[in-house]
């Protein structure tokens, strides 16, 4: 954050870098403003530093900057370049969540295989392998070498802080077939529940079928408010409410 303030807060400053970009030949010649208000932010100020940080440390360099020497730690570049890469993987969750039409089922099913993601990066990085790091990857270098132990550590804190932020398990309150009515497998419903001789009767309603499969998931469920209340008002406490402030 200094860097880029120090960068984008003077306009001399921010005219000079963005000449020597231009004279680099680099497609992008300006550093990204950090701001809490604009979802996303972080990720794209750290892709974007990163990517121009050889010549952030050329011009830091020749203005005689303390900042320079930052760029000159190997460790102080790894861990960079790999919060650069935890980010951008953020990011793409955030942007999969947001937009219309995204139920409460859609963001749980996102979350869940994020953190099965986040498991599955942690074995891989005990093993030495980056291959969802490549920022971090691209860093490595003979004279630099790499601690797995201290990424697995951050990677497990992220699963902890992931799992208490989102709540993904207070998320699966639905059943399986508000999805998949035609599918579900009514053994794995509650005997005491009240909609399994409803969905069975939906079954063998051949019209129903074609409805379902032609139209959208919430006016399918709403649709069916006046044939199968009971269902339709359990499908719809789950697909109404707005899965995240997006909207």
């Amino acid at each position: 954050m200094k860097v880029v303030n120090m960068i984008r807060g003077r306009a001399l400053n921010h005219r000079l870098f963005r000449s020597f970009c231009e004279e680099v030949g680099k497609e992008h010649t300006m550093l990204l403003y950090h701001t809490e208000v604009r979802w996303l932010s972080r990720g794209c100020v750290l892709s974007r530093l990163f990517e121009l940080r050889d010549e952030i440390q050329q011009f830091l360099r020749e203005a005689g900057h303390e900042l320079a020497e930052y760029f000159d730690d190997p460790e102080f570049v790894q861990a960079f370049a790999y919060l650069a890469d935890a980010f951008t993987a953020l990011n793409e969750l955030n942007r999969s969540l947001q937009g219309r039409g995204i139920s409460i089922l859609d963001a749980c099913e996102k979350l869940s295989a994020f953190r099965e993601n986040l498991l599955l990066w942690i074995s891989r990085v005990k093993k030495g392998n980056l291959v969802n790091f490549s920022s971090l990857e691209e860093t490595l270098t003979e004279d630099a070498s790499l601690h797995p132990h201290f990424l697995s550590k951050h990677l497990q804190l992220l699963c902890i802080s992931f799992d208490g932020y989102f709540s993904c398990g207070e998320l699966q309150i639905c059943d399986h077939w508000i999805r998949h009515p035609f599918r579900m497998n009514l053994e794995d419903i509650d005997d005491d529940s009240d909609i399994t001789e409803d969905l069975i009767d939906m079954r063998n309603n051949c019209g129903i079928q074609m409805e379902f499969s032609n139209g959208n998931l919430e006016h399918f469920w709403a649709s069916q408010m006046e044939t199968y209340p009971v269902l339709a008002e359990k499908a719809l406490d789950v697909l109404v409410p707005f899965a995240t402030t997006y909207l």
